[in-house]
């Protein structure tokens, strides 16, 4: 595999990995401005049984990051010596599920935040998943890496 080759496909991870960021952003940015009623009156008015949605968000929030982590660290102990479209399809599927598992972790606290009304909540869960999404970024360096 040629280098332009190999620099096209990193591309391509960056913007898969860039979508999976920019969609938890703008849907935290919607459901803030939905349930803070910015936008007019909230049809969102809360309840009880949501009264939950921290430790809810938490837990998913946890779940996610852990799910990724062990994704990304089995990416960073591929083996070495592999031909390098292998070991770049390994790294692209290992930094898109992890991506995508906490970009899920992220919609599921916004979720969550929507039906229990909470926009504070739904502004912390957004800002709080792109961070984590900007920590496990792809990674170039990494990847030139694992094709020695």
């Amino acid at each position: 595999m040629e280098r332009p080759e190999i620099d096209q496909r990193f591309r391509v991870i960056q913007m898969v990995w860039a979508a999976l960021a920019g969609g938890v952003a703008v849907y935290s940015i919607v459901v803030w401005f939905v349930v803070s009623g910015r936008l007019g009156t909230s049809p969102m008015g809360g309840s009880a049984a949501l009264d939950a949605t921290p430790a809810i968000v938490l837990m998913a929030a946890a779940v996610s990051m852990v799910v990724a982590g062990v994704v990304l660290r089995r990416a960073r102990s591929l083996p070495q010596g592999r031909e390098a479209a292998e070991t770049v399809a390994a790294y692209q599927s290992h930094v898109i599920v992890s991506s995508a598992v906490q970009e899920g972790g992220g919609l599921l606290g916004l979720s969550v935040a929507f039906l229990a009304g909470q926009a504070t909540w739904a502004l912390g869960i957004g800002a709080v998943t792109v961070f984590a999404l900007f920590l496990t970024r792809p990674d170039r360096v990494e990847l030139d890496r694992l094709l020695r």
